[in-house]
């Protein structure tokens, strides 16, 4: 149940990401930021339980990218008026990788 979760917290994610890419831009609508990790912070001491080394350490990677781009100071910049935020030098295309693979280990 809770890699079904974390699955699902990481699909919404990568679509944000997707969508991103999609529009030519590393912008993000305010309503999709900041990025939600609730499952995944209530669990990472667990993971080690259910998930082998290789795949914990995927998956941490993942998450601990993301949670960069939830930091303040990380490289991005919200535009007035729409309040869009854009991150100029986040690579979505590494982290929509690094989703994939994450999720691939999570099922």
């Amino acid at each position: 149940m809770v890699k079904k979760a974390m699955v699902n917290e990481l699909s919404i994610i990568r679509e944000t990401f997707s969508d991103a890419l999609k529009s030519g831009e590393n912008r993000i609508p305010d309503e999709h930021y900041p990025f939600i990790t609730e499952t995944y912070d209530s669990v990472r001491l667990e993971l080690a339980s259910f998930l082998k080394s290789d795949s914990l350490a995927i998956v941490q990677r993942t998450y601990d990218e993301i949670r960069k781009l939830n930091s303040e100071g990380r490289g991005h910049i919200v535009i007035a008026g729409s309040l869009d935020h854009i991150f100029q030098f986040a690579d979505f295309n590494k982290l929509t990788t690094l989703i994939d693979d994450s999720v691939t280990r999570l099922k």
